[in-house]
């Protein structure tokens, strides 16, 4: 992982230690619940429904995400590397999850009822019948369930991006970059040489002769 990609992670996970959730409506992941929400209904072909959203949506995301790094580091590339930075901030959650798990496994000590409640926004099931155990049981393996998804897969996913950006983009822009380079060091020298050989044919004079800034002829 190249320094800049680690100043991100870094970026990400300290903006999440120290701000928290972006707002609802500034949520990306909200985002996405909305263009998903329409697709939550009865299909004639529910399978097929869910396959193309499975597929489009997150690729529709990376699309996005993708073109708006690449424009920002384009401009400058620490601006590429704030706004992937911001976009990784958006996608983890490992602050709220830890709060919300600590404040139901401490709930269970004294207020049964509303660990239940609490619980909810973690394990989507009925925990009315839960004992405080089993309150404590469903909050850690929920924790660590949606650890999975709203810590490691986003990281994981900025990693896997990240190498393949820095194998397959960096170097063709570089090379791309290096010919141009070339390119534009030496076409006034081909010019020179390629109207020199040009003069010397059209006068009749060996080739390998040219022609001296004073009009004399040179072997």
């Amino acid at each position: 992982m190249s320094l800049m990609a680690a100043g991100v992670v870094l970026a990400a996970v300290g903006l999440d230690r120290v701000v928290g959730e972006p707002p609802a409506r500034l949520h990306p992941v909200a985002w996405v619940g909305r263009l998903v929400g329409p697709l939550d209904r009865s299909w004639p072909a529910p399978r097929l429904v869910g396959a193309v959203g499975a597929l489009c949506l997150p690729l529709l995301a990376a699309a996005v995400v993708a073109l708006g790094v690449g424009l920002a580091g384009d401009i400058e590339p620490l601006a590429g590397g704030v706004v992937a930075a911001l976009v990784l901030f958006s996608g983890i959650s490992l602050r709220l999850l830890c709060t919300t798990a600590g404040d139901v496994l401490e709930q269970t000590e004294t207020d049964i009822a509303g660990a239940r409640e609490a619980l909810l926004a973690l394990a989507g099931r009925d925990a009315t019948d839960l004992s405080a155990g089993h309150v404590r049981s469903a909050a850690v393996e929920s924790a660590a369930e949606n650890l999975s998804d709203g810590f490691v897969a986003p990281l994981a996913g900025f990693a896997v991006g990240s190498v393949v950006a820095s194998r397959w983009l960096t170097p063709s822009r570089r090379w791309r970059w290096r010919r141009r380079q070339r390119r534009g060091s030496r076409p006034s020298t081909r010019w020179i040489r390629w109207s020199a050989t040009a003069r010397n044919r059209s006068a009749g004079r060996p080739r390998g002769s040219t022609t001296s800034s004073c009009g004399c002829l040179r072997g």
